[in-house]
Formats: C-alpha cells, structure tokens, sequence
C-alpha cells in the first residue's frame, strides 16, 4: 500500500449480524455432523449420513464466512489497490484487474451490497451468479451506505485509472 490510506470499517451494529447467527451455526453443523457419523453405522443409513455430514459442512463453512467479517473487518483504499481486510484473509485488488463496480441486491439479506468485479489476472473472476456468490463482496453494514461506497470506489477507480494512464503517456 502506498500514499494516503482511507479505512472505511463495519457498523458497530452491523457485527451483531454476525455474531448472532454464529451463536447457532456451528453447534448445529457439529450436531449435525456427529449424527451424520452415527448414521453411517446404522443399516440402511449408508446414504442417509453423507448428505447430513454434506449438510454440516455448509452450516460449518457458513460459520468460518461469519468468522472472516468479525470485528476487524474493513475495507482500505489508497491509490495503488483497494484492500478487503478480515480476520482469516484478506483481498488485495488493483485498481487495474477490477471491470466494474456496483451496487447490487443482497440476495442472502436485507438491502443492498457493493459489488467489486475483476478481470481474473491475479485474483479468481468469481462469476457463480447462480449461486449468489459473484465477484467480492462489501457486506451492507459498512460506515457508508452502499449507494455511496459504489460511487466512492467508482470515483477512486476513476481518479486511478487517470493516473496509471497519465504516468504510461510519460513513458
């Protein structure tokens, strides 16, 4: 990172989405998967107890996505790239790889999320739209509202585009 860096961090009220259902998930996915172990033993449970251990691992993996958003997640913004940073990973995009960014419905929740695309250079493209897990995601609860977030980056995206045209032209 390089310059002046902008932090824009979650709502205080915006972890609460989070910790509320992680209070739940992952003791059901581990119920879910001791009884999926169980089943295996049991006759004719041969086809019954893989699809509830499949089943436990979604609540699991849905717990660990939870995890990452926690607390210390925010978004950094200078002019080289624009960091996701959370608590298990983090994702550095250049304002080069990035298409498009927009501000899209959240199928999985309440309002609306900014949606950041990239070209699939550095960073996988992420194009699963049917399963409502296109491009990287900003979650709703940020210090701005997603409507203005998008114009932000999208201002930001310009601005550094310029300036990475404007430095080739020098060349």
């Amino acid at each position: 990172m390089s310059g002046k860096v902008t932090v824009i961090r979650m709502r205080w009220w915006g972890h609460l989405l989070f910790v509320f259902p992680l209070l739940f998930l992952p003791p059901i996915g581990v119920a879910m998967g001791s009884a999926g172990i169980d089943l295996l033993n049991e006759p004719g449970g041969w086809w019954k107890g893989p699809i509830i251990i499949a089943g436990a691992g979604v609540f699991l993996f849905a717990g660990v996505l939870m995890l990452n958003l926690l607390c210390t997640f925010r978004l950094e913004i200078d002019s080289r790239s624009l960091r996701l940073v959370g608590n298990l990973w983090t994702h550095d995009i250049s304002w080069r790889e990035i298409t498009r960014i927009s501000r899209v419905h959240n199928p999985r929740g309440i309002g609306y999320h900014v949606l950041i695309e990239v070209d699939g250079s550095r960073l996988p493209r992420r194009h699963w739209h049917r399963l409502w897990l296109a491009g990287y995601q900003i979650p709703t609860p940020m210090e701005k509202h997603p409507t203005e977030l998008a114009a932000y980056l999208k201002r930001k995206w310009r601005e550094a585009l310029r300036r990475q045209q404007a430095e080739a032209s020098a060349e």
